[in-house]
């Protein structure tokens, strides 16, 4: 594009005609085809205008001559600068970016930390709660967790005589969480539960891990708990049924869950599958339980209080 604008302007300076530079320069303006018209036509009535006096008043002939030939410098000099300011323009212009394609998974993805590009100011906010302290029960997890207090308002507050804090943030996986844990979202604090619920993103994003990668990492989350919390227990779920029955993300759930089943010793880590509830009678999710097949609406958040709320009580006596 550059080069065919070169070619256009240089090629007409050299030869004397003027340049519709508008146009070159800004097409996604508008071009008016009637200009170029308009310039031709004037410079032919010009240019018969000085004919025609050359030929009446032979004296003046190379006064007239001498005037011609500063008008052509005068427009090949402007259209010279209109093409360097147009072409420094171009040059200066962004080039289009393109996201770099994400890197492979492997086993240890979901077990080595990592920063989540989502969750810094997030991140700040749980510091800011932890320093605020009085954290009876915690919550963990990603956007499922996350949305609980504004979705499903009405069954969070129940567990307000337990003094919860919400550490969920959209969209992470398991390398995300511990990423946080290791960057002070358990320091400081002395839950008597951890309410865990993580993984559903490291088999729904692209790429995905394979089932027993992901289980690996919600293990990690549950060892990195027991270490920095000695004194909490853990409730851990299993990662909520998704998307359509026969589904693969579905299938993939249902495998990671039989393996982090086993973390259970029956003492400071109770695991629970409350999937049944999500649920109707053929398998499916109803929509006015997770419209979107992910995220529990309002019902389905008192669904979620209901299911684990004799469980809860038990484990924070």
């Amino acid at each position: 594009m550059l080069m065919q604008f070169f070619y256009r302007c240089a090629g007409g300076a050299l030869s004397g005609d003027a340049v519709n530079l508008t146009g070159i320069c800004s097409a996604e303006e508008g071009d008016d085809r009637r200009l170029p018209l308009r310039r031709d036509r004037a410079r032919l009535d010009m240019h018969e205008g000085l004919q025609h006096a050359r030929q009446k008043d032979p004296q003046n002939r190379s006064q007239l001559n001498s005037r011609s030939v500063d008008m052509n410098r005068f427009q090949t000099t402007a259209t010279l600068i209109l093409f360097f300011m147009c072409a420094s323009a171009a040059l200066s212009a962004p080039e289009p970016t393109t996201r770099p394609a994400p890197s492979p998974r492997t086993e240890f993805s979901a077990v080595t930390p990592v920063a989540s590009n989502r969750g810094p100011v997030r991140h700040e906010q749980f510091l800011y709660r932890i320093k605020q302290g009085d954290i009876g029960l915690l919550f963990i997890g990603d956007s499922i967790t996350d949305f609980w207090p504004r979705t499903g308002e009405y069954s969070w507050l129940k567990f307000a005589p337990y003094h919860p804090a919400n550490f969920g943030i959209s969209g992470e996986r398991t390398e995300h969480v511990l990423w946080r844990m290791a960057n002070g979202e358990l320091d400081g604090i002395h839950p008597k539960l951890v309410v865990l619920m993580i993984g559903t993103n490291n088999i729904g994003q692209r790429p995905a891990d394979k089932a027993g990668w992901a289980a690996a990492g919600v293990a990690k989350i549950v060892e990195t708990i027991h270490e920095k919390l000695p004194d909490s227990k853990v409730l851990l779920l299993g990662i909520f049924p998704r998307d359509d029955k026969n589904s693969e993300p579905r299938a993939e759930v249902v495998k990671i869950n039989a393996i982090i089943a086993k973390l259970d010793d029956g003492g400071k880590t109770r695991y629970l599958d409350i999937s049944e509830v999500f649920l109707d009678g053929n398998g499916e999710i109803p929509k006015d339980v997770m419209a979107d097949k992910l995220h529990p609406t309002a019902k389905g958040y008192d669904l979620w209080f209901e299911a684990i709320q004799a469980t809860v009580n038990e484990m924070m006596k």
